[in-house]
């Protein structure tokens, strides 16, 4: 395999996710509108650090 073959199917894999922290919320009963926010900000950003 060539450098350049390898170079190209490592930039085809994910990101290592270990950079995003851990979904620090306690969501009251019921769960409000910032609740619901912070919990689709650290889904995307979990999206964004699986994808390059």
């Amino acid at each position: 395999m060539s450098n350049a073959t390898l170079a190209g199917e490592i930039a085809g894999t994910a990101r290592d996710p270990i950079m995003v922290t851990d979904l620090m919320v306690a969501p009251s009963d019921p769960p409000t509108h910032a609740d619901l926010a912070a919990v689709i900000a650290k889904f995307n950003e979990l999206l964004a650090a699986l994808r390059r």
